[in-house]
């Protein structure tokens, strides 16, 4: 008798241990598919960023570039208000001469989904706009920029940073 109760006793430890392996190769194959999830999210966000940026880079109008620094101003909390797009429309086609301005604008809105910084922008369009924009037209941006940013309250110090970085970097 007390062989069969040796057996079962050595079945009972090897089903626990048996049971016990199990489940910690279930927890390790659920942290593995957590690993993968996470992988995989910051994957599909570089992927989003470099096809941002990808889109951004091939602008190659000056016009088209400040118009969409002016949108991501605007934009810094929330959408565009009627005013500003209002303002907007009105620089693009009175002082930089655009057909169809509103046409612009919501380019630049989709251009800019995302942005949450424009000093950003400023850096990628600034060699755009030293190499294209004389003088008077570098100091008719920033009015603009300045102009659009106070719009709708004092300027944000995220607003604020972009102008100025805007102003060091053309020179003015």
């Amino acid at each position: 008798m007390h062989i069969v109760i040796a057996i079962a006793s050595l079945l009972g430890v090897v089903a626990f241990w048996l049971i016990r392996a199990r489940s910690a190769a279930d927890a390790a194959r659920e942290l593995t598919d957590a690993a993968e999830t996470v992988g995989g999210a910051l994957r599909r966000r570089k992927f989003r960023k470099a096809a941002e940026t990808a889109k951004l880079d091939q602008i190659a109008d000056p016009r088209e570039a400040a118009v969409v620094l002016l949108v991501a101003l605007a934009r810094v909390h929330g959408d565009l208000t009627d005013r500003q797009r209002a303002a907007i429309a009105d620089a693009a086609g009175r002082v930089m001469e655009v057909d169809n301005p509103t046409e612009l604008i919501v380019r630049a809105r989709w251009l800019t989904e995302g942005t949450t910084d424009p000093a950003n922008l400023v850096l990628r369009f600034t060699r755009l706009f030293r190499e294209t924009l004389g003088i008077e037209e570098r100091r008719q941006l920033v009015d603009l920029c300045r102009t659009v940013s106070g719009l709708e309250g004092p300027v944000d110090p995220i607003q604020d940073n972009a102008i100025r970085r805007l102003t060091e970097r053309l020179g003015l």
